[in-house]
This record gives C-alpha cells, structure tokens and sequence, in this order.
C-alpha cells in the first residue's frame, strides 16, 4: 500500500500545486479594486470630455447669437437715434 500511497500524495499535490497556480493568476483584491478606479477614471474622462466639447459647442453658438442680437440692437438704436434727429428737426422747422 506504501505505493499506493505514494501515488496519492503526489496527485495530492500536484492538484495542490495547480490550485495555487490558478490562485496566483487571479487579481488580488486591491489589483482588481485599482483596476475597476482605473476603468472607471477612463469612463468619467470620456464623458467629461464630451461634456466639455458640447459646451464649447454651446457657448460658441450663444456668442454667435449674441453678436446677431447685438448687431440688431446696434441697427435698432441706430435707427431709433436717426428718427429721433428727424423729430427733432421736424418739430423745429417753422410751419
């Protein structure tokens, strides 16, 4: 039986050994933790990223309105300013 024996403890460890093996291949815990930060810092990146060039985007198209709106209130004042001399210089003409 000492064959036997013999034969048991070494399949024993050898399945031992494998099941270290297979344990050393997993991630720690703290690896596996470092690695999900780090998947989801590269996340909150990308979606901070799009953000970003969405309010650039939005920003551009409110400067571009701003400047319409201004230049309409530009010719508007304009146009308010000249009816008003014209008032004026119609209301001091003798009639």
């Amino acid at each position: 039986m000492s064959g036997n024996s013999s034969k048991d403890n070494v399949s024993d460890n050898s399945e031992r050994i494998r099941a270290l093996d297979i344990q050393d291949d997993a991630p720690l815990p703290e690896e596996k933790h470092k690695k999900e930060q780090s998947a989801a810092a590269v996340s909150v990146f990308e979606v901070a990223s799009d953000l970003e060039q969405s309010l650039s985007s939005l920003v551009e198209q409110f400067e571009t309105s701003n400047k319409k709106i201004g230049t309409s209130f530009d010719d508007i004042s304009k146009r308010l300013l000249s009816l008003e001399t014209k008032i004026r210089n119609y209301k001091g003409k003798p009639q």
